[in-house]
């Protein structure tokens, strides 16, 4: 049985989790090892209890079995000058459960909840370099703009691509 449910305060250390589950499968060929084994679990523990706290963004978890295996994070655009745009934060599946079309079912929950929030479009910023998710994106709908950032990590600058969708 599944099940998706808009997190609380008491669920950061879940999310926080999922994410460096994630990230260290999902970034293994573009950060380094040592950097990747760093990763605390409780590392996001931080910025989603601010943001769930103050209500800047909102995380859905998806949960298989009764056990929280992905989450997705969304709301107004961090970029001030998009106006009214929303904005997907983040997308981690525990890569256990990859290709199980858990992202694909927490992007339509979310794309509908972004709508009823008022929201006539959406962005969001994925690595140059993660395939896999640009992939997927794509299917969904959403289109690269063309928009890029450079993201110091790892001593390594990274390349992020922007990618939106009308809603």
């Amino acid at each position: 049985m599944t099940s998706i449910r808009i997190a609380t305060i008491d669920d950061v250390q879940t999310i926080s989790l999922i994410h460096a589950f994630s990230w260290k499968e999902a970034y293994k060929n573009n950060l380094s090892q040592q950097f990747l084994r760093s990763i605390q679990n409780d590392r996001w523990v931080p910025f989603f209890t601010e943001h769930i706290q103050n209500q800047r963004f909102e995380t859905a978890l998806y949960f298989a079995d009764e056990k929280a295996t992905a989450c997705i994070t969304y709301g107004k655009s961090r970029d001030e000058s998009l106006g009214d745009c929303a904005e997907i934060v983040s997308l981690y599946v525990l890569p256990e459960y990859w290709s199980q079309k858990q992202g694909y079912e927490l992007m339509q929950f979310t794309m509908k909840r972004l709508k009823e929030q008022g929201f006539k479009q959406a962005i969001l910023w994925v690595l140059k370099e993660n395939e896999r998710a640009i992939q997927f994106y794509h299917k969904i709908g959403f289109a690269n703009d063309g928009v890029t950032i450079e993201v110091p990590l790892d001593d390594k600058i990274l390349t992020d691509l922007r990618y939106c969708i009308k809603l």
